[in-house]
């Protein structure tokens, strides 16, 4: 059976609207005030602009990843601007949080994603994001679990052993080094259960086996304690 890619089939499954406004913000809007003036033109014609936009962010992480990266994140700015704008006529609703949390959980960027949280104000669903984050842990989703972690500063919710650990073995340094500076009460544990991973000789060829390049560079974390930098 061949092997679907999400966002390819994310991407080809468009409605023609959301595909033709996302087509002309990426090939004639370079210009950012361009750019805001065509979107807030697509969203004055809808009686839901807020839903419309979070649904053309989440088909435009298909659409736009490889050929457009820098899109979403104008997309995100203008629709901080529009809330500024509009925000007592178009008041940030229940509904409204949801749905730009279950787009924010499909996103890729990191700093799009934290945007997204602060313009919708993504904390008051604290608890229906830890299920999602819960969800994610369970089927080892680690990097996007993190992203939401990071954006909703949940670190303090989450043992290390829960998301740093499986990070950094999966080749994730940058992301241990920023979640272990949110909690640093954590950072004497996370290098010293290194030190004994690196003495214990079975587990050593075990973490060999999964991920040479990480063991090798433990030694040299220990050393520079880089950790403790952040």
């Amino acid at each position: 059976m061949q092997k679907v890619d999400p966002q390819k089939a994310q991407a080809s499954n468009i409605p023609p609207f959301l595909k033709d406004l996302l087509v002309e913000l990426s090939t004639k809007c370079k210009e950012p005030a361009v750019f805001t003036n065509v979107l807030f033109a697509a969203m004055s014609y809808q009686s839901d602009p807020l839903y419309m936009v979070l649904d053309l962010m989440w088909y435009g992480e298909g659409f736009s990843r490889k050929k457009h990266p820098w899109m979403l994140g104008k997309i995100v700015a203008a629709v901080k601007e529009w809330c500024q704008m509009y925000n007592l006529s178009f008041p940030i609703t229940k509904g409204i949080r949801m749905k730009a949390l279950d787009v924010a959980v499909d996103l890729n960027d990191n700093s799009v994603i934290k945007q997204l949280c602060e313009i919708f104000n993504l904390s008051k669903e604290k608890e229906y994001a830890k299920n999602i984050i819960h969800h994610m842990l369970s089927t080892r989703n680690f990097k996007k679990a993190y992203n939401l972690v990071s954006a909703l500063n949940l670190e303090h919710e989450y043992h290390i052993n829960e998301i740093v650990f499986p990070l950094f073995f999966m080749g994730n340094e940058e992301f241990v080094k920023k979640y272990l500076a949110k909690v640093r009460h954590y950072q004497y544990e996370f290098v010293k259960t290194l030190d004994e991973l690196k003495r214990d000789s079975q587990i050593k060829e075990f973490i060999r086996f999964v991920n040479a390049e990480n063991l090798n560079q433990i030694r040299n974390i220990l050393n520079n304690k880089w950790v403790m930098k952040n």
